[in-house]
């Protein structure tokens, strides 16, 4: 299941939507896809920056730990001070938090030309896509490859944009699912089927949307 999306061959969508349940192993492809990126762009003029975006600080160290855990370390150089690591082939990959604390501020995410992106759970950076979108500029022959896992939300924001992005086209869609994956033991997950509602259930470990908690009707006729 991961294969597919870390090698993300022609015969795929250049972007790729990956939904996962919790401990589905999203985090990890997003790492290992980053990876493939860099080695494509191996021998290219000029130099390749990739981005990769979390919606926050503590989101952005977990991308940062999990590229320093499965990336070998004599290929990088980790810099706090620019948050970027740079590859020994000449590629920097850019690590931003799309968190913006006031209008003021604007995009964190604007002024950098990226050849391919990865983004860490979009549903809670949507309001950024555009600027990440307009990053793109130095993708080769205009193939802009971008990688982003989510989690479903309850959000009727996200829920619009992820329908239209696929409806169009321009977006696939990849179930990744904690049940199908060898690194988790059978047991865990059948003693957290125990713990967790039928709904948190089918929202983290299904990747599936579920209604609302609490649904209000109005205007119920009474008389009938």
């Amino acid at each position: 299941d991961q294969a597919k999306l870390i090698l993300h061959g022609g015969d795929l969508p250049d972007r790729l939507l990956v939904y996962g349940s919790e401990g589905g192993g999203k985090t990890v492809t997003l790492a290992m896809w980053c990876a493939l990126r860099a080695l494509e762009f191996t021998g290219s003029s000029p130099r390749r920056e990739i981005g990769m975006t979390a919606p926050t600080g503590p989101r952005l160290k977990i991308i940062q730990a999990t590229i320093q855990q499965w990336w070998p370390a004599r290929w990088i150089r980790w810099v706090e001070r620019d948050l970027c690591f740079y590859v020994a082939n000449g590629v920097t990959v850019r690590l931003i938090s799309t968190h913006q604390t006031s209008a003021k501020e604007g995009s964190r995410v604007q002024g950098y030309n990226w050849s391919a992106c990865g983004s860490d759970e979009l549903q809670d950076s949507v309001d950024r896509d555009e600027d990440i979108e307009s990053r793109g500029r130095s993708a080769p022959n205009g193939r802009y490859k971008r990688l982003a896992t989510a989690t479903a939300k309850d959000h009727s924001e996200w829920r619009t944009w992820r329908d239209a992005a696929i409806a169009n086209g321009m977006w696939g869609r990849t179930d990744l699912l904690s049940v199908r994956s060898p690194f988790i033991h059978p047991d865990f997950l059948e003693r957290l089927k125990r713990t967790l509602s039928k709904r948190e259930w089918t929202r983290r470990q299904g990747a599936q949307d579920v209604p609302p908690e609490r649904v209000v009707y109005y205007n119920w006729d009474r008389t009938k």
